[in-house]
């Protein structure tokens, strides 16, 4: 309640972040209204705006749009514009059987892994898939479809609600229909190359991991 009393430019010493570390706040002027983000090609009924999430740096948003293309659904990705706040460079939709509702939610990490539901998709079991952002760039990428991994195909919205952790080493995914919660640990595999001396003669090597 003290941060109301506060004006803008006063600091503020809070001795638990959350983390059990003590840190130093300063008071920022208000959001401000600058200028309104809208799809490149507005569709009656698309539900534009049911989600939204941005990366931590600012480079990049995430609208989700659940009811645009007679329902199946679609993400959009948006890079600063220089002189406007984001301008739409890419728009992901999934060419997947059965989708509905592709965007019902999204949530970013921190700037380079994303998840973004569609819940409504194959009767009601739902999708979920992973997105990421390569170092340095606008793209986003889809880089996997999930589906609850214990095959519990029922009514139950997996995909309802998506989750990241900060460091971006584990995902949660929402099925309330089924009272569930699935979490997900990233695994990161490293770049592996292997080299051989070739004698002109041989066309085969052998090679153990």
């Amino acid at each position: 309640p003290n941060s109301t009393q506060l004006t803008p430019g006063f600091t503020a010493w809070v001795d638990n972040d959350g983390e059990g570390h003590w840190e130093v706040l300063q008071k920022q002027y208000q959001f401000t209204s600058e200028q309104p983000i809208t799809a490149s090609t507005p569709n009656a009924n698309s539900l534009y705006g049911t989600s939204v999430a941005q990366s931590t740096n600012n480079l990049s948003l995430l609208v989700g749009s659940p009811g645009v293309a007679s329902g199946e659904g679609a993400v959009y990705v948006y890079r600063p514009g220089g002189s406007v706040p984001y301008i739409q460079s890419n728009e992901l939709s999934l060419d997947t059987p059965e989708t509905l509702a592709y965007g019902n939610s999204v949530e970013f990490g921190s700037q380079a892994w994303a998840a973004a539901g569609a819940n409504l998709s194959y009767g009601g079991a739902g999708y979920a898939t992973v997105l990421y952002q390569p170092p340095g760039s606008t793209d986003v990428l889809q880089t996997q479809l999930l589906v609850a991994p214990d095959s519990d195909f029922s009514v139950s919205g997996f995909g309802t609600s998506v989750a990241i952790s900060k460091d971006e080493h584990w995902m949660y995914i929402g099925a309330p229909g089924a009272n569930k919660v699935y979490s997900y640990g990233r695994v990161d595999i490293p770049t592996q190359s292997v080299q051989y001396v070739a004698d002109g003669v041989t066309a085969t090597f052998p090679y153990r991991s």
